[in-house]
């Protein structure tokens, strides 16, 4: 950071970017650049330091930096003679990008998902109740609308085969495993007898 001062005939360095310390809040941002120009007469000719200070304005895209001053904190030694505590130029910036995020509740996507996620759930549960104990199903047969799920995978690739391919042919059904094993007498020739 450079500064042009009244009656300077060059730039002053302020502070650089090497080593700048980021530090903040709920509603501010404050950086604070090191290894600036020496003081040449006052603030025991430490290195300048120089503080730019965001602070949260909504809505604000591109704000106004403010000079605020140049600060010499001073305090008295055991001899009563002033010594400067820190020396620095403090800037300050009104951003919507210090403003912190307030939280906004559920997406309308992370209700629908806990939605069906519920739904889901107690479909299974009652389901599977229901057939335990009323219908009175063991092993697989437990899983509520069952044959349905055990076709579904077919079910949609002959939904597929019917909206993406352009044949005048009938579609034909997948076979499910079991409806395959069924159905296949190819096999009766390969062991001998």
């Amino acid at each position: 950071m450079g500064k042009k001062w009244k009656g300077a005939k060059s730039w002053l360095t302020i502070g650089t970017y090497d080593g700048a310390h980021v530090t903040g809040g709920t509603d501010w941002i404050m950086i604070k650049y090191f290894h600036g120009e020496k003081y040449h007469s006052h603030c025991q000719n430490v290195e300048r330091i120089a503080i730019v200070l965001v602070t949260c304005d909504p809505g604000v895209q591109t704000g106004a930096v403010k000079i605020i001053e140049e600060y010499r904190n001073t305090t008295k030694d055991s001899k009563g003679r002033k010594v400067p505590l820190e020396c620095y130029y403090l800037f300050e910036l009104n951003h919507d990008a210090a403003c912190s995020v307030k939280d906004k509740g559920l997406s309308p996507g992370s209700i629908m998902l806990i939605i069906l996620i519920v739904v889901g759930t107690v479909y299974l549960l009652l389901g599977f109740l229901y057939q335990r104990y009323i219908a009175g199903a063991k092993g697989l047969e437990q899983i509520p609308n069952y044959d349905f799920w055990r076709d579904f995978g077919s079910l949609q690739a002959d939904g597929c085969n019917f909206m993406c391919r352009c044949s005048e042919a009938r579609p034909t059904r997948y076979k499910t495993m079991d409806d395959a094993l069924a159905d296949d007498d190819r096999d009766d020739t390969l062991l001998p007898m």
